[in-house]
């Protein structure tokens, strides 16, 4: 009976162990301060939540207390401490709160699609491994891409087949017609028609995905910016003489 009692109370310290601990692949956490940053990874444990922090790419880990929101790569809510507080009957002005900060990307930082083979950063044609290296950083964006990537490619090539057999299939019955032979016939000309028909659809619905992709990239927050990044530094002169100008 001892041993039952035992193995009960474990099983349920257990339990209520696993239903405290939640974690999250990947998201946004906004912070009291309204500072918003991406995470990887992140785990909720009691009142201690970690994560991988890919701008300092290092593991972070802070109270519960001092978050405001957390919100996976979906856009669903994980954690909100102001709907968390009226459960619990503490009275919190929700009207008068600001809404957190998101750092949106600069012109500098967006992308620009020109094709599905030339998208540009900055003015500068991406290679392939450069804008994957990119989209990455969001598994749903990425995702998208390499599906409208792929799809698009299939399209091109199932166009530019059936193109090739219908023209092939064409000059060769016009020589065969030429040559008074018997022979030829319509199926080569129907393939290359059905296979470009089929490819059209599946490369206009790839470039549609690859700029969905591109749009929702120029979307997500910015990278923060470093109090380094933002100065400079300048030396100065005057008629009393020399100087050094720190602008940030």
């Amino acid at each position: 009976m001892k041993k039952a009692i035992t193995l009960i109370l474990f099983l349920l310290h257990f339990i209520a162990f696993a239903q405290q601990k939640k974690t999250v692949p990947s998201g946004y956490i906004t912070f009291n301060s309204n500072a918003t940053f991406e995470f990887k990874n992140l785990v909720m444990e009691g009142d201690n939540v970690t994560y991988f922090n890919d701008v300092t790419k290092s593991q972070a880990n802070f109270s519960i207390s001092a978050i405001k929101k957390i919100v996976d790569n979906t856009g669903a809510t994980v954690y909100d401490s102001v709907k968390t507080n009226v459960k619990k009957g503490v009275q919190e002005d929700v009207v008068k709160k600001p809404a957190p900060v998101v750092i949106k990307k600069t012109e500098e930082e967006k992308l620009v699609y020109k094709s599905s083979s030339k998208i540009l950063l900055n003015g500068n044609k991406l290679k392939s491994d450069e804008l994957e290296a990119l989209l990455k950083t969001n598994t749903n964006v990425y995702d998208k891409y390499k599906k409208g990537k792929s799809d698009a490619t299939i399209g091109t090539i199932l166009i530019a087949g059936g193109a090739g057999l219908f023209v092939g299939g064409g000059l060769s019955n016009v020589q065969t017609a030429n040559s008074g032979k018997s022979g030829g016939g319509p199926a080569i000309l129907i393939v290359g028609i059905v296979a470009a028909g089929i490819g059209i659809p599946v490369r206009i619905g790839g470039v549609k995905k690859i700029k969905s992709a591109v749009e929702q990239y120029n979307a997500l927050p910015g990278r923060p910016v470093s109090f380094l990044e933002r100065s400079e530094l300048k030396l100065t002169a005057n008629g009393n003489g020399l100087g050094v100008a720190l602008k940030f």
